[in-house]
């Protein structure tokens, strides 16, 4: 048993939305804000925000090649400090569905086009042609509440691991599930595969996933074409 190794869950959990008429935001580092977008980071003066803190964005203002968020008085961040929620997804689906922003790292529940839960998730490498998660729209296709899960074997990323919770199948060998063994949500980090949270993967299994729930993954920078 020398490489079984002890894991804690995370204890990060999404929100459940009532009601969204601006942009929010998680952000995904420990970091100081601004006092102009931009500027120079000022702990004392502008503020701290730690990682999973939750945040409502009030303003943009692009600068250089960044967008600068405002996040309170006085408190400007670059949007890669960030993991964005926006109001309205790039194409939008008939009933209960599920939107995936590869770019954000985030996932957001929908029925039409009101968005009922979001939070972060782990997706594949985009840069990384073998670990990606595949943009386009899929349906899930196969459910395991709980079970092992290995690939890759012969190769030095192989990985074997038990008792993962609530596998929801959209794309053959991609899955929405929970992760037990890393608190990475909101970084590229699976093999593939939509790491959640287990609480997250739970309110999935038990509110919203069906067979044949549509499944759209995307990148902002790069929206795709497909509609309904």
């Amino acid at each position: 048993m020398k490489n079984a190794n002890f894991a804690e869950p995370s204890t990060f959990t999404g929100v459940i939305i009532n009601r969204m008429e601006l942009p929010f935001a998680w952000a995904i580092y420990d970091h100081c804000t601004s006092l102009t977008p931009g500027g120079p980071r000022n702990c004392r003066q502008s503020g701290v925000f730690s990682r999973y803190d939750l945040m409502n964005i009030y303003a943009t203002v692009p600068v250089g090649e960044w967008d600068w968020h405002l996040v309170g008085p006085r408190q400007w961040t670059r949007q890669t400090n960030l993991s964005i929620v926006h109001p309205t997804p790039p194409v939008v689906f008939s009933w209960r569905w599920v939107g995936v922003s590869t770019y954000e790292q985030n996932l957001v529940a929908y029925e039409g086009e009101r968005p009922v839960m979001a939070t972060l998730v782990s997706t594949g490498d985009m840069d990384e042609e073998k670990w990606r998660t595949d943009p386009g729209v899929w349906k899930v296709e196969l459910f395991w509440e709980v079970g092992p899960m290995e690939g890759a074997a012969g190769s030095d990323d192989f990985y074997a691991l038990d008792q993962v919770p609530y596998h929801m199948y959209f794309n053959w060998r991609e899955a929405l599930h929970g992760v037990y063994w890393h608190d990475n949500f909101g970084y590229y980090w699976s093999h593939g595969c939509v790491n959640l949270s287990v609480s997250d993967a739970k309110w999935l299994w038990d509110n919203w996933i069906i067979l044949g729930t549509r499944v759209y993954v995307y990148d902002e920078k790069l929206v795709g074409e497909t509609t309904e």
